[in-house]
């Protein structure tokens, strides 16, 4: 049995830094906070990817966009997802008077997780949700003799 030294002020530099890296990302983006709401969903849309047998599948939710206003666009085996939303919604009734903007632009970058035909990409928009698709290579596992010069 070995006694070990117990340094109770080890946990508090760990404490500080987490304390310090809550203070820098709130400031980096403010609206992280905000638990529910499409001034969130845009800035920090959810995206998820997944792979069949056959392909590589990746789905954004993109509550408030419409299809113009997404780009996408696929470089060096990854996919890169940016949109801008801009809205402008004005309510008059009796005796209120209601006007909201929003605005706010997203990027997000996907990497591929397996070898994907990069001509037989495709990508569509419906209901708010972005998906792409990307058929799978068949990977060769056939070996071949390499001459030796």
């Amino acid at each position: 049995m070995s006694l070990v030294r117990r340094a109770p002020t080890r946990l508090m530099p760990s404490v500080f830094d987490e304390v310090d890296r809550v203070f820098r990302d709130l400031w980096a983006r403010p609206f992280t906070l905000v638990p529910t709401g499409t001034a969130h969903a845009v800035t920090d849309p959810h995206v998820g990817v997944y792979e069949t047998k056959k392909e590589v599948v990746v789905k954004a939710d993109l509550p408030g966009l419409q299809k113009e206003n997404v780009e996408v666009t696929y470089q060096d085996g990854q996919v890169h997802i940016r949109g801008e939303v801009r809205k402008d919604e004005e309510v008059q009734e009796e005796g209120h008077y209601r006007r909201e903007r929003r605005c706010g632009a997203f990027a997000r970058t996907v990497v591929r997780p397996a070898e994907v035909n990069d001509e037989a990409l495709s990508a569509k928009f419906e209901n708010g949700v972005l998906e792409i698709r990307a058929p799978k290579v068949e990977p060769t596992t056939a070996q071949r003799r390499i001459a030796i010069q």
